[in-house]
């Protein structure tokens, strides 16, 4: 459908977007960007009365070459894949209501491959995810907390929900660390130590009542290769 020896017809290839992720509800977009950061083609699900979704195609396509999603991507070579950190939804530079975290994987698709020159995104709701922490946690008595590594801001706190995307939420955000000040001392104790094994770190994270799963900072962005058959 992305062929350099056929023109682009949005309508056929939203149409295969469709038929990829009808039964992906954890999918809440997915779209292709032409070179210049303009959306070229998009599908996105919605939710009917009935409790159900279904995937339509978007009634204004947008111009994403300001963010920095699209930059980090753009600069993908042949056979790579990006994956955002996770953020809030934005549409035409706003956070959608009810906000919905997401995080984003992409590849560039190549005229080296014989493909259009652009990017192909996916876009992963994360809300039912997280509601299943915290349904994990009220079962269970125990709390979880996803943070951002550097900074403490919050992103996931069973015990501290009002704490969750309070940076980009709030007018005067409030980190995990500025509530329990002692965390932070333990968690930079921990980042300090840098000496462990990704079994020990794992094993040091559960121990007491309290996971910490630590996220990645917003000034960082991951770039992951994959082999043949491997997804990156």
């Amino acid at each position: 459908m992305l062929s350099v020896k056929r023109s682009f017809n949005r309508e056929d290839v939203e149409a295969l977007f469709r038929s990829f992720i009808q039964d992906q509800p954890y999918i809440s977009q997915i779209r292709w960007l032409d070179a210049g950061g303009m959306e070229r083609a998009r599908i996105e699900r919605h939710s009917k009365d009935d409790g159900d979704y279904e995937f339509l195609a978007a009634e204004t396509l947008q111009d994403k070459s300001h963010r920095e999603y699209f930059i980090a991507a753009s600069k993908l070579k042949p056979g790579e894949f990006y994956n955002s950190y996770m953020s809030l939804n934005r549409e035409f530079g706003q956070i959608t209501v009810p906000p919905q975290p997401v995080i984003r994987t992409a590849t560039k698709t190549h005229s080296a491959l014989g493909m259009l020159e652009g990017v192909l995104f996916i876009n992963f709701d994360l809300s039912q995810a997280i509601a299943e922490y915290h349904n994990a946690a009220r079962l269970t008595g125990v709390s979880v907390d996803m943070l951002d590594a550097v900074s403490g801001h919050v992103y996931v706190s069973t015990e501290h929900a009002d704490l969750e995307f309070s940076h980009k939420l709030k007018v005067s955000p409030e980190t995990l660390w500025d509530r329990v000040p002692e965390r932070r001392t333990r968690h930079i104790e921990f980042m300090a130590s840098g000496k462990q094994s990704q079994k020990s770190q794992r094993e040091s994270l559960y121990r007491g009542s309290t996971i910490n799963t630590v996220g990645t900072s917003d000034a960082i962005e991951r770039k992951h290769r994959s082999g043949p058959g491997v997804a990156g």
